[in-house]
């Protein structure tokens, strides 16, 4: 025995795309208009399969679901090559329409572009101003694949902090003086990129550190 004939839900075009109108409109009844900032990687390491120096330039504005809007949610203590590290995640969710109307060329976000939630254009009267990276995306929220297509994305965030082996060189200045590790040398300002060489750095200085006056 078949399924009712006159119910078609996995394959209704009229349908999918009316499910997909509602759950645009909703998000930018309720959302917030965000930053979606791809990375390029400019270089990268062979040995630790890993990006070695990425740019952050090319910037999309997009319409999202930002739950409590923009506060973390949870808290992560994690165990780096550095020690422990504090991450915060949040989640935000966005039309699966709206991210085909951007004309990216990629069929969905992408795991390490950043999300910059705030007012990029006036940073000082933003009601928030945080920088995320993308750590995981799922499709199909609020319900996996419903009618029979993907509605939108979650994407579940964590907080970024500043980098040499990342440089943002958007068209936004307080988004890049705020990321970029910067250096004053005659009254100017200028961007740090990683050191390759570190034979001139004297780690451990030499001398007796518990001497009356200290090193020596």
């Amino acid at each position: 025995m078949t399924v009712n004939k006159y119910f078609n839900n996995l394959y209704y075009g009229p349908e999918q795309d009316m499910f997909n109108d509602i759950v645009q409109e909703v998000i930018q009844i309720h959302g917030s208009d965000i930053l979606y900032i791809c990375r390029d990687v400019e270089e990268f390491d062979e040995l630790l399969r890993e990006e070695k120096i990425s740019v952050f330039k090319t910037t999309y504005s997009i319409d999202a679901y930002v739950p409590n809007t923009g506060q973390n949610n949870t808290m992560q203590k994690l165990m780096s090559k550095f020690g422990f590290r504090f991450e915060e995640n949040i989640e935000i969710y966005i039309s699966a329409l709206s991210w085909d109307q951007l004309g990216t060329a990629f069929a969905q976000p992408r795991n390490g572009d950043y999300i910059y939630i705030g007012n990029p254009e006036d940073t000082y009267s933003s009601f928030t101003n945080s920088m995320f990276m993308i750590c995981d995306v799922v499709d199909g929220f609020p319900d996996t694949m419903h009618f029979g297509s993907i509605a939108s994305w979650k994407l579940t965030l964590s907080s970024v902090t500043k980098s040499y082996s990342n440089i943002m060189d958007t068209n936004y200045t307080d988004i890049n003086d705020y990321l970029n590790p910067t250096v004053e040398k005659d009254n100017k300002t200028t961007i740090k990129k990683p050191a390759d060489d570190f034979t001139d750095i004297n780690v451990v200085p030499s001398g007796n550190p518990f001497t009356k006056f200290g090193m020596k």
